[in-house]
C-alpha cells in the first residue's frame, strides 16, 4: 500500500472523533472481522472496551465467545447487553432442550428475535453480532444486524466503528485462496494499525497484548485459538509493516 493510500486511511477516522458527541446513536467502539478462507472460518476481534461517556478508563476483554459447542459469536455494542444476550440464549437452550432443541440449522433464526428485542429496549449503541457455526466443511458465517436480520457471509466482513479502515486493509484480499492464518496475519495488522493511528475509534488491545483470534477448521471438530507461535508470527509481520508505514510517513 502506498503512502498516499495510508494517509487516506489515517485521515479517514478523524471526522468520527469530532462528531461522536453529536450522534443520536453512539458508534460501537470496536471491530470484529470474519472471513471464510480455504481451510475454514476465522474470527478476529480487538479487546478494548471504551466508556463512551468518558468517565472510566478503558478495559480489555475478549469479544469472541463460544458458550455453546460449535457456535462462536463476536459482538459490537455494550458489553452488558451482550452478556444478557448470551444468558438468554443459554437459558432458552436449556429450557427447550427436550422440546425445541437448538440445532446447526436453526441457531441463527433463534438468535435473531432476541437481538431485535434487546435493541428495542436497551440504550444505544445497538448490539450487532457475527456468528460462525461449525459443522466440518459446512461451516458458515453470518452477520445479524441491529434489527435482528441475518445475512449469510460467503467471503469477508468487518463490523464496528472501524469497519471502513478494516475494509480498506482487508476487503480486497482473495480470502477463498488464503488459509485462515494468512488472513489472520492481515487482520491482526489492521487492528494494530488502527490501535496506533486511530485512537479515537476506540479499537485496540492491552499493552503488549494481541487481538482475539478463533479458527474453525473445516477438517476439525472444534474451534481453536491462535497459538503463541501464531501470535508471534503475526506480531513480527505487523511490526515490520508498521515500521514501513512510519518510515514512509517520515519521508512524506
Amino acid at each position: 500500500m502506498s503512502l498516499l493510500e495510508y494517509n487516506g486511511i489515517i485521515n479517514f477516522g478523524f471526522p468520527y472523533e469530532a462528531i461522536y458527541a453529536c450522534l443520536d446513536e453512539a458508534p460501537p467502539l470496536t471491530v470484529v472481522i470474519g472471513a471464510k478462507c480455504s481451510d475454514g472460518v476465522v474470527l478476529i476481534a480487538d479487546k478494548k472496551l471504551t466508556d463512551i461517556f468518558g468517565g472510566k478508563p478503558p478495559e480489555y476483554k475478549h469479544k469472541l465467545s463460544g458458550d455453546l459447542g460449535h457456535f462462536l459469536i463476536g459482538y459490537t455494542g455494550l458489553e452488558d447487553v451482550f452478556h444478557i444476550f448470551r444468558k438468554s440464549i443459554i437459558g432458552d437452550w436449556l429450557l427447550t432442550l427436550n422440546t425445541e432443541p437448538y440445532t446447526f440449522n436453526n441457531f441463527i433464526t433463534r438468535c435473531c428475535p432476541t437481538i431485535r428485542t434487546l435493541n428495542g429496549i436497551a440504550r444505544r449503541p445497538a448490539l450487532r453480532v457475527l456468528v460462525a457455526k461449525h459443522q466440518w466443511n459446512d461451516t458458515q458465517l453470518y452477520y445479524i444486524d441491529d434489527k435482528g436480520i441475518d445475512n449469510k457471509i460467503d467471503d469477508y466482513i468487518a463490523i464496528g466503528s472501524s469497519k471502513g479502515e478494516a475494509d480498506n486493509l482487508c476487503k480486497s484480499l482473495s480470502v477463498h485462496d488464503m488459509t485462515m492464518k494468512d488472513f489472520a496475519k492481515h487482520a491482526y495488522f489492521a487492528i494494530m494499525f488502527m490501535n496506533q493511528y486511530h485512537p479515537g475509534l476506540g479499537v485496540g488491545v492491552e499493552p503488549d497484548g494481541a487481538p482475539g483470534i478463533k479458527y474453525l477448521h473445516y477438517e476439525a471438530e472444534w474451534d481453536k485459538e491462535a497459538t503463541p507461535e501464531d501470535i508471534k508470527e503475526y506480531k513480527q509481520y505487523t511490526n515490520q509493516r508498521l515500521e514501513g508505514v512510519r518510515r514512509d510517513l517520515e519521508v512524506g
